[in-house]
């Protein structure tokens, strides 16, 4: 996991936030002084026999980006619907996201969830203490079933405070999402104007998907 040391930062109510909080696409701009993370360089470093992913894995908006979390309420999730190969289930395997910037430190939850079978689900934690890429292995995957769509959102506790890079370059796929705790809970719900730096991996499985966990425990930790 590519972990790049920005140096301290603080918290810095940037005017692309306070302008874009209550819009559709809240942006974030880059804090004076800090430094754009590297590219992705495409190397993973959890499992991954089949990488899906909408965008082009570059940034096209540099010096600023999609809001995730933010230093108060209402908190921001971005997320990515995902269709594997029709032929049979696939497990989810893992999944990752690139940041340019990165501005509070703590905890970010990776949702996965089965589209039709919303209680097919499964979560995995990471704390994200700078910008660059950042990838987790789900510690109980799970399957869906051949034809199946699942989402992956990106949930970070209250304050938690960063962005994900945009691929505004054609072709559009419109599988990004964008969400607030206004809204809803960390789920996938509004379609966003860009394709977010967002992927994830998957494997061949058999069987019926069966429930993984419950989101209805943890949301209020995000509410």
């Amino acid at each position: 996991m590519n972990r790049l040391l920005l140096g301290a930062i603080g918290i810095i109510l940037t005017a692309g936030l306070a302008t874009g909080a209550s819009a559709a696409d809240p942006t974030t701009l880059i804090p004076d002084g800090m430094e754009s993370a590297p590219p992705d360089d495409g190397v993973r470093d959890v499992e991954c026999d089949l990488e899906i992913r909408y965008d082009d894995n570059e940034d096209d908006s540099q010096g600023s980006g999609s809001t995730l979390g933010g230093p108060a309420a209402p908190y921001w999730y971005l997320g990515v619907r995902y269709t594997p190969p029709a032929d049979q289930g696939y497990l989810v395997q893992s999944a990752g996201f690139w940041s340019e910037f990165w501005v509070t430190n703590g905890n970010v939850t990776f949702r996965c969830y089965e589209i039709s079978n919303p209680a097919n689900e499964t979560f995995e934690t990471v704390f994200v203490n700078a910008a660059g890429t950042w990838e987790i292995d789900f510690t109980d995957p799970i399957c869906v079933g051949a034809g199946s769509d699942y989402g992956i959102v990106l949930c970070p506790d209250p304050g938690v405070w960063g962005v994900t890079g945009e691929d505004t370059d054609p072709p559009y796929d419109a599988r990004s999402y964008q969400n607030n705790t206004d809204v809803g809970d960390c789920e996938l719900i509004n379609v966003t104007g860009s394709d977010l730096l967002i992927w994830s991996c998957v494997t061949p499985c058999g069987g019926t998907p069966v429930e993984e966990g419950t989101w209805g425990t943890i949301k209020s930790h995000y509410r």
